[in-house]
């Protein structure tokens, strides 16, 4: 009983953990080396339903989050920068900004993703 009501517990953790606001450090693996960690955060971002989570995957899939020299993400949003995870304006100086790279599984991920929060968006003209 005890094992099943802390994998209850632990079931909703993990499906909660995604409406909450978006973090820098939650973000980080996006700015690593690892694509399995960057693999992770796209599934665990698609899975929530947040719409800051789908601008961020949107931008991903659109190559428009770049990363700068001190590691902060940041999403290309018209001709401005804006922080990936708070969407506050930036001005970064363009010369530290590198692009994240989105290998082809990473993309497929990303597609996946943007589909599934498409399909359940809450969002009638879609």
């Amino acid at each position: 009983m005890r094992t099943r009501r802390a994998l209850f517990c632990l079931f909703l953790l993990c499906h909660l953990v995604p409406a909450w606001a978006l973090t820098q450090a939650q973000l980080a693996p996006l700015a690593g080396e690892d694509f399995d960690a960057k693999l992770m955060l796209i599934d665990q971002l698609g899975s929530g339903g947040d719409p800051a989570a789908k601008m961020l995957l949107q931008a991903l899939s659109d190559k428009a989050v770049s990363i700068t020299a001190s590691g902060q993400l940041l999403r290309l949003q018209g001709e401005t920068y804006v922080d990936a995870a708070t969407g506050v304006a930036i001005s970064p100086n363009s010369e530290d900004l590198q692009g994240v790279v989105v290998n082809n599984r990473m993309q497929r991920h990303l597609d996946s993703a943007l589909a599934g929060l498409t399909l359940f968006d809450a969002d009638p003209k879609l």
